[in-house]
């Protein structure tokens, strides 16, 4: 029951100190100015960027890699275009994968066949058969 108490009192004390932090940062004048140009900045960006995004979207159509019309628009705000999807299929490199993945199992298993018909232990791990 203390211990609850006792995360209760501590819970208090950290809004009660938030709550006076905030209090002495709406009372500056120099901290509720920079606040409030940040905000305008953040709003006057996010508005160009809107504004941008759909003067776009209704001048050009949209190319038949990117569907959303992003690529043109980052051309047209940076002067370079956005990069393409990625070559090639996923699914192969995965393919080309699996089977490198057989071989090495494959080499494996010969290695340690040939290890237990000559009756020499695996270098593997040199340290297993000591005790």
């Amino acid at each position: 029951m203390t211990e609850k108490h006792d995360l209760d009192e501590l819970a208090r004390q950290y809004l009660d100190l938030w709550q006076e932090h905030l209090s002495d940062m709406a009372g500056d004048g120099e901290m509720a100015e920079a606040v409030a140009k940040s905000i305008e900045l953040m709003n006057g960006s996010a508005a160009a960027f809107a504004r941008m995004m759909t003067d776009t979207a209704s001048k050009e159509p949209r190319d038949s890699n990117n569907d959303d019309g992003l690529s043109s628009a980052i051309t047209q705000s940076s002067g370079t275009t956005a990069p393409g999807p990625p070559s090639g299929n996923p699914d192969d490199v995965l393919d080309q994968f699996s089977r490198r993945i057989a071989q090495l199992e494959q080499r494996i298993a010969k290695l340690e066949s040939a290890a237990g018909a000559s009756g020499k232990k695996s270098r593997a791990n040199p340290a297993r058969g000591r005790s």
